[in-house]
């Protein structure tokens, strides 16, 4: 240990300082903590903390602890942030145990049986994207190259085989997960959380590859039957183009063509008001949030025309088509609310507060 002075570091305040006070104020070095600069590894803290390609995230702890079950699978892990999840809990509380391994191993035999190709093969696209892979999620994590690509192999086919079986249900009726109803939407449940995901662009670059007849089929329409009755509306063109995993096309398909963003009415009309005024509510089978506003024809003429009042008396009339016209029409579509709906709503929500913050438009129309 070495006693250096203080005036050493040729400060002269600090020496005139030492004459004044008539001492020796000394700083003790310690060189055990000199040290050479390579043998601290700053590389991984010297990445970037966000990536282009990063579209999965984890629900932060203030929005997980309002509903922990909402983000959580029950029964099928997919992807780094559960893997290897195998404790869940039944109704009852009691900790059950859920080898779900063994049923991905089975259907990645059925898919390389149906394929004729190994699963060397299918894991070299694997290999060649890991670190694309990778980039993909909000948080780096603790699994090495191989069990790595083991888990994206395993859970990448356990999705391809569950679609292309879901597509031909006559002919896999027997199925082990198809012939289970409650099996079968508990599975489908857990591959729309946002922590449980794939990056589409990997599930569609295998299918292609192995898959003979997908251009007869292409994945996309495949996951589109499969998670049918959360999709109103199929996402075309380019909105089909910017799918980046299953939670990601749920949304898409809930958002009208064309998104326009507006500020939001401080004091915005309840449907009660709305009817009073004469407005016509009309449902429609569109997205989920997909509303449109048509004026009435006497409107549109002069706004100080307006025969609703006429038709709200004369109920009779109200059947006819042709005056119909004649009132403010509000479409909007289905909203069906079942056991499933909150999870979804919350995922969706959670993928906007994430990815979309500019393009919130769940979070605008909902609260939960």
């Amino acid at each position: 240990m070495e006693m250096v002075p203080i005036a050493a570091a040729g400060s002269l305040e600090n020496d005139h300082m030492c004459k004044e006070l008539g001492t020796e104020i000394t700083i003790v070095i310690n060189n055990d903590l000199i040290c050479d600069e390579s043998i601290i590894d700053v590389s991984a803290a010297m990445e970037p903390v966000w990536w282009p390609e990063c579209c999965i995230y984890r629900a932060p702890g203030r929005i997980r602890k309002i509903n922990k079950e909402a983000y959580t699978p029950k029964l099928i892990s997919i992807g780094p942030f559960h893997h290897g999840r195998k404790e869940v809990r039944d109704e009852d509380g009691e900790k059950e145990l859920r080898d779900t391994e063994k049923l991905k191993v089975r259907k990645l035999k059925e898919f390389c049986d149906r394929t004729g190709k190994c699963q060397k093969e299918i894991a070299r696209i694997i290999e060649r994207n890991q670190d694309k892979i990778r980039r993909c999620y909000s948080e780096s994590f603790d699994i090495n190259k191989e069990d790595f690509m083991k888990m994206v192999l395993l859970d990448s086919t356990f999705i391809i085989e569950i679609l292309l079986r879901a597509d031909d249900r006559e002919k896999y009726k027997d199925d082990f997960i198809l012939s289970n109803p409650m099996l079968n939407d508990n599975i489908r449940l857990d591959l729309i959380l946002l922590e449980n995901q794939l990056p589409f662009f990997i599930l569609k670059e295998i299918y292609e590859k192995f898959y003979e007849r997908h251009s007869e089929k292409p994945i996309f329409q495949l996951a589109c039957h499969y998670f049918g009755r959360y999709i109103k509306k199929k996402p075309e063109g380019e909105k089909m183009k910017k799918v980046k995993h299953f939670t990601d096309l749920i949304r898409l398909s809930s958002c009208p063509d064309n998104l326009k963003f507006k500020k939001r009415a401080k004091n915005p009309c309840t449907a009660t008001k709305l009817y009073e005024t004469g407005v016509v509510f009309k449902l429609h089978d569109q997205g989920l949030l997909d509303m449109h506003f048509q004026k009435s024809l006497s409107t549109k003429t002069s706004s100080c025309f307006n025969f609703s009042w006429l038709l709200k008396c004369l109920l009779g009339l109200t059947g006819f088509e042709c005056l119909e016209h004649t009132q403010p029409l509000l479409k909007i579509p289905r909203f069906v609310i079942d056991d499933d709906t909150e999870v979804l709503l919350r995922n969706i929500m959670l993928l906007e507060q994430c990815h979309y913050p500019l393009e919130a438009f769940v979070c605008n129309h909902m609260v939960i």
